[in-house]
């Protein structure tokens, strides 16, 4: 078998491989943790109401309780027999032909069907004035409209956002059995890597690929441990994953995986036989890499940022949601940045980047636009008219196909070729 044969037999679609890394994960043990802890949790099982919601019949408005049949369509005027505020108190009842004060929230006194809104009224407290009457039940919440007792509340499975924790609060709920948030180790590689801050040797680089990482693993409800970053050092590299392995669900290696020399994850890992090193269909970011290490996941991701980025996205969500017990969400945007793609322009494809320059530099973003594909990557070609002059641009930049976004061009299929981002100006991605 030639080289080129082996190479195609193991490039993976981004859907093959997003499958194979979501294979590899398992739900973490379940835990009860209150609401606070549980933020961004996924739910181990179905929540059901224990009440009705909402609990009384209340005031949807400030104004007043009374009969619809007790003022004409036209207005009229009746006394006013005292207040209702919101908070806890007895039921009272309403007698014909009079009104109550009522405050939002407060309960509906017996008898009452309507609450006017204080704007309708001339706000009096010892009679009231109704300009115009709403119409019978106007501005009050019956009780169980939004949820009866016994009621599906919320799935297990679903990740506990703030507006879902807030569900939870509302029908009196305090603990609840949530999957323990993923532990994952991210281990950046490369001897010429340099921690943010400390002096730039020549030949180094500042290490970003741990920050971006752990910041994306975080934003999903895991918990990221910068392992740091190793020198091209086999032995040092197997002894900080294998020190990992007992404290974590998942390890995730930065850099180090393609085919030249001094790729250290892929030297060290092969031989053990746990780790398939293969290629993505996807320019930045083709080399990927995924096994497992005794019982836990293994997911070796390339030391390009860019390509990381693109890809992190998706994979990231199939370990963590997987680790997590939730079903993987579908992760439509991914930043992309700036990457010198031989033969883009004879491919005819546009390629947007971003540059760390401070003068006008602007992050792209791959999104779901007309002709997008199922993965949230949007691949139409480019009429020959529009297509880029070339693949890179002065200075590094190299953005293809960008111009002014409103919402009256944003679905257009015309691109105004270009090899600079002018700030304030939002890049159209297709690849």
């Amino acid at each position: 078998m030639t080289v080129a044969t082996r190479r195609s037999v193991l490039r993976d679609s981004v859907e093959t491989h997003t499958t194979n890394v979501l294979a590899l994960a398992r739900p973490t043990s379940v835990v009860q943790r209150d609401l606070k802890a549980a933020r961004w949790c996924v739910l181990a099982e179905d929540i059901a109401s224990p009440l009705d919601l909402p609990p009384f019949d209340n005031a949807a408005m400030d104004g007043y309780a009374l009969r619809a049949q007790d003022i004409p369509a036209g207005g009229g005027v009746l006394p006013v027999r005292g207040d209702i505020p919101a908070g806890p108190r007895a039921p009272t009842c309403l007698a014909p032909g009079t009104a109550q004060r009522i405050m939002t929230g407060a309960p509906v006194p017996d008898g009452a069907d309507t609450v006017v809104q204080v704007e309708w009224t001339d706000a009096g407290t010892e009679t009231m004035t109704v300009r115009r009457c709403p119409p019978r039940g106007a501005n009050i919440r019956q009780a169980a409209h939004e949820l009866r007792r016994g009621d599906l509340t919320l799935r297990g499975g679903t990740v506990l956002t703030p507006t879902r924790l807030a569900m939870l609060a509302a029908v009196g709920v305090r603990d609840v059995p949530v999957h323990r948030r993923p532990r994952v180790a991210v281990l950046t590689t490369g001897s010429e890597l340099v921690s943010p801050g400390a002096p730039r040797p020549a030949g180094g680089v500042y290490d970003s690929n741990a920050t971006m990482v752990a910041a994306l693993l975080e934003q999903d409800g895991s918990v990221a441990t910068e392992l740091g970053h190793l020198p091209d050092d086999e032995d040092l590299l197997l002894d900080a994953l294998l020190g990992a392995v007992a404290d974590h669900d998942l390890l995730i290696t930065v850099g180090g995986i393609s085919a030249g020399a001094y790729e250290v994850v892929r030297q060290a890992l092969t031989p053990l036989g746990c780790m398939r090193f293969l290629s993505v269909a996807m320019s930045p970011g083709g080399p990927q890499g995924l096994g497992v290490l005794g019982t836990t996941p293994v997911l070796a991701l390339p030391g390009n940022p860019h390509g990381c980025a693109r890809l992190l996205p998706r994979v990231r969500a199939s370990p963590a949601a997987g680790l997590s017990g939730a079903p993987r969400p579908d992760a439509a945007l991914a930043p992309v940045g700036s990457h010198r793609i031989a033969g883009a322009a004879s491919r005819g494809h546009a390629f947007c980047a971003w540059s760390g320059e401070p003068r006008g530099g602007h992050r792209a973003r791959w999104g779901r636009r007309r002709g997008a594909s199922p993965d949230g990557l949007c691949r139409r070609r480019l009429p020959a008219a529009h297509r880029p002059r070339s693949a890179t641009g002065a200075g590094g930049r190299h953005c293809a196909g960008t111009r002014p976004v409103t919402e009256a061009n944003r679905p257009t299929d015309k691109l105004e070729p270009t090899d600079r981002l002018a700030r304030g100006e939002e890049p159209l991605c297709w690849d």
